[in-house]
């Protein structure tokens, strides 16, 4: 997840993955960002910056006009409109026992990072996102979380049993990337 800047002169209406303070406000959070403000969101976003919008296919003078954010602090994983649909699917069925954690590797397990995931749980757990502690995502039980398609590129998830009195959790991990 990276850290991006209101650079446009007007409020921008922002909606989708975003963490703002202390706590992420979650899949379809809705805000308002002020000029000069900053939130922390998905790589989605890197499509509204100066580069993004090169890499995009638009003229540099056209970019340099409609850019409406800056990138400030960048995890360092690309967003791109013009990638393929993921084809290279891969499950995972995990048993997590409580208090421990286990660790997937996209790259080395696919060939590269996973661009769409879902995780579905009995039990409660949290995820973290390329060994990044504060990309953490807690998932209550019976449920499910899910990026879709080149929202985040994910090289590596992290599972932690957050089920209290030792029990084990059940977590079905869905990848795939189009390597």
């Amino acid at each position: 997840m990276s850290t991006f800047r209101n650079i446009s002169n007007g409020v921008l209406y922002v909606q989708g993955f975003l963490r703002q303070g202390d706590g992420t406000l979650g899949v379809g959070a809705q805000v308002y960002i002020d000029a000069g403000e900053t939130f922390s969101g998905s790589n989605y976003y890197k499509r509204f910056t100066y580069d993004g919008m090169i890499a995009n296919g638009v003229d540099a003078t056209v970019a340099a006009n409609e850019a409406i954010l800056l990138v400030t602090v960048d995890d360092g994983l690309p967003f791109s409109e013009t990638l393929t649909a993921p084809n290279n699917p891969r499950v995972y069925h995990t048993v997590v026992v409580g208090g421990a954690a286990q660790e997937l590797d996209f790259v080395t397990d696919l060939g590269g990072p996973a661009e769409f995931m879902t995780v579905e749980t009995d039990g409660d757990l949290s995820i973290y996102l390329n060994g990044d502690t504060d990309a953490r995502i807690d998932i209550d039980a019976n449920s499910s979380y899910s990026f879709a398609y080149g929202e985040l590129l994910i090289n590596t998830l992290t599972i932690t049993n957050r089920t209290s009195g030792g029990g084990t959790t059940n977590v079905q991990t869905i990848v795939a990337n189009s390597i």
